[in-house]
């Protein structure tokens, strides 16, 4: 699920480069930025808030953005951030670096907390805009919520009293963070840190290298667990979903010779699937 969703941000933002309403007035709304009273300003946001203010809401978006080329914000279908946001950067943490990543393709930022939206969990997917001779003016950016995402992973059920879900991005060459609230630890989104190498938080370490697995392990507060973890290429993440080694092999099922906790993996592999 969370691949599938991601993947279809990508495809909204490659059906939207393709845009003839931004091919034609990104280079208006760039050129009166600094003259928003303007007729031919306000015709082209006219123009756009016909078709973008749609797509926002068919597909949930918190916002669509067009960028200038020199990385300023010059349109925005949410008229609440439209203050906070013109002419200025994009609201991510490392707006310069998504920038230059989104002027040669699709790219996908970190986590991160909106201070506009109640300090509440976004990404934002960013690409290239073209004109019609395949020349570079700007960029198109949306702004993700999170809440959906979220809502998937730190979904329990059949996860008994002890399972959790948890993901997380490699930050540093020393250190990953994890990316959602956990169940035992509802502060731990952008905060709770597992250093490379050490001995707690082992899958989310394979994971996050790359590697898939599962297993009796350590988890992040050096608890054994049983747990399946998995590497999502398409946005360098790493995903656990692990429960306790007490609760895991506390029923065996005799008549199949099968334990719960294998039934555990079986499951939770199926999960991860999907």
């Amino acid at each position: 699920m969370i691949e599938a969703f991601f993947k279809e941000r990508a495809s909204d933002i490659r059906t939207a480069q393709d845009y003839y309403n931004i091919k034609t007035n990104l280079p208006i709304m760039t050129q009166y930025a600094m003259d928003r009273t303007n007729p031919v300003y306000l015709a082209a946001k006219k123009m756009l808030d016909g078709q973008l203010k749609t797509f926002q809401n068919v597909y949930a978006y918190i916002d669509i953005m067009l960028v200038s080329k020199d990385g300023k914000i010059v349109y925005g279908t949410n008229e609440a951030h439209a203050e906070g946001d013109l002419d200025h950067h994009l609201p991510c943490p490392d707006r310069e670096m998504t920038f230059e990543a989104g002027e040669k393709g699709i790219y996908f930022t970190n986590v991160f907390r909106n201070r506009l939206e109640g300090y509440e969990f976004e990404m934002i997917v960013i690409a290239p805009a073209h004109d019609f001779n395949g020349k570079f003016i700007g960029c198109i950016a949306f702004e993700i919520d999170m809440e959906p995402v979220y809502e998937f992973i730190q979904n329990t059920t059949g996860l008994g009293k002890t399972g959790e879900t948890l993901v997380g991005k490699r930050t540093s060459v020393e250190a990953l963070t994890v990316i959602n609230t956990l169940r035992h630890d509802k502060e731990a989104a952008l905060k709770r840190k597992v250093a490379i190498g050490e001995k707690a938080g082992f899958p989310i370490q394979e994971a996050v290298l790359g590697r898939n697995g599962y297993g009796l392990t350590s988890d992040y507060c050096d608890d054994e667990v049983l747990a399946v973890w998995q590497h999502i290429p398409s946005l360098d993440w790493g995903l656990v979903v692990k429960i306790d080694k007490r609760e895991a092999f506390g029923l065996l099922l005799f008549a199949s010779g099968i334990s719960y906790g294998c039934l555990f993996v079986l499951q939770i592999q199926n999960l991860l699937s999907r």
